[in-house]
């Protein structure tokens, strides 16, 4: 009994806490920086009515790796390495606009022949393929 009412005694004299707020955080809301930085050009997932003839890992990657990334794997400011680090674009903006060949970068400075600048320019029928790939959403497939 002596026990139960020192129980009761030390219940009845602690001071009360309150009640927590339902919208009080746990944790500061400080958002910590991402990795990567967030795309600049939505990544497509949707083909809009049609069929797809480029397909990204088999036709467009294969050019990138044979003619882009010994500069543009990071050196240079774009990384052009896989799909979404391609679509990510880089600081300067994105360098594919999906639908829109004439405002890609990729493109039209393949077309121009400004890329690459220490390598012979790609052949006619890559340029094409990029330009088709583009065109057609510039789907990941």
């Amino acid at each position: 009994m002596c026990l139960a009412s020192l129980a009761f005694i030390m219940v009845a004299c602690s001071p009360a806490q309150p009640e927590p707020s339902p919208t009080a955080m746990p944790f500061s809301p400080v958002q910590l920086p991402r990795a990567t930085p967030k795309p600049v050009t939505p990544v497509p997932t949707v083909t809009p009515g049609g069929n797809l003839t480029v397909r990204y890992g088999q036709d467009i990657q294969p050019i990138l790796d044979a003619n882009c990334v010994r500069c543009h794997g990071g050196v240079a400011g774009l990384w052009l390495i896989d799909y979404e680090q391609t679509m990510m674009g880089s600081i300067n903006g994105p360098v594919v606009v999906p639908g829109v060949p004439e405002a890609s970068p990729l493109y039209t400075y393949v077309r121009d022949q400004l890329m690459p600048p220490d390598a012979p320019p790609l052949d006619e029928e890559a340029v094409e393929r990029i330009r088709r790939w583009i065109e057609e959403g510039a789907h990941k497939n």
